[in-house]
């Protein structure tokens, strides 16, 4: 049995964390929410998915096996759009109000693709509050580099105008990450690790976001929806965005 797979796990609260840091506080006790044992598809009692134009025949494959959810993304240049334009992605999501704090552990990509030209392949998580206007952090290939991890912010202007950066080449462990999100009052914080890590030790992507063109996104302290995305942009490779489990230290599900 995987470490993240245990029914209560330590995990960190990161408080007057400076900016790109490294920081290691007092465990608190882990809340659960789901660790894809079950089989077939998704636990509809537990997720949303977001679909911009409400034809489910679009829907991208999602399903739970082998204690893992598993997004498949086909290799074609534009179909089953979800919420990214005219390229493929899924939401699957939880609806929160108020201060959270959500884990998703071993995210990334199944397999280790290699990365190509205008070839984007990612997994993560999306803080998401209207059409075109959301944040997310994402693991897996940037065209080149490979291995990386993906921070974004998109605001609603005609289409969502992007600003993204990466960490880096093989910043990512195996195409795989631990991810974290926080909010905290209007605040929100976005952090990365290792998977395995014991006791965890978040980095800050704080200095991240702020390098980027646009401003942060104004989520306030209403709903928003967080939750796994995949994506692919170009003529991708098949690939399989996947993670272990999510935790919901802090916040209720509305």
């Amino acid at each position: 049995m995987r470490f993240f797979k245990a029914t209560t796990l330590s995990l960190l609260l990161a408080l007057g964390v400076s900016s790109a840091s490294v920081v290691v506080v007092q465990p608190v006790t882990s809340t659960v929410y789901d660790t894809f044992d079950g089989s077939g598809a998704l636990n509809s009692s537990l997720w949303d998915t977001y679909d911009a134009d409400s034809d489910t025949s679009e829907e991208l494959t999602v399903t739970q096996t082998g204690g893992s959810y598993n997004g498949a993304i086909g290799s074609v240049d534009s179909s089953d759009t979800l919420w990214f334009n005219t390229s493929q992605g899924r939401h699957d999501y939880v609806t929160m109000s108020g201060d959270f704090d959500f884990i998703a552990r071993n995210i990334g990509l199944a397999a280790s693709p290699i990365p190509e030209e205008n070839d984007f392949q990612f997994c993560g998580i999306m803080v998401w509050i209207a059409d075109h206007t959301y944040e997310f952090v994402v693991v897996g290939n940037r065209s080149n580099p490979g291995n990386t991890v993906e921070v974004k912010i998109t605001e609603n202007t005609a289409g969502g105008d992007s600003d993204a950066d990466d960490l880096g080449q093989d910043y990512a462990s195996n195409y795989r990450m631990d991810i974290r999100v926080v909010r905290s009052g209007s605040t929100v914080t976005w952090y990365v690790q290792a998977p395995g890590t014991t006791p965890d030790s978040w980095t800050d992507l704080t200095s991240n976001f702020n390098a980027l063109s646009l401003s942060r996104t104004s989520f306030g302290t209403g709903s928003v929806r967080i939750g796994m995305v995949t994506y692919g942009q170009g003529n991708v490779d098949a690939f399989t965005g996947v993670v272990d489990q999510i935790e919901i230290p802090t916040g209720t599900p509305l």
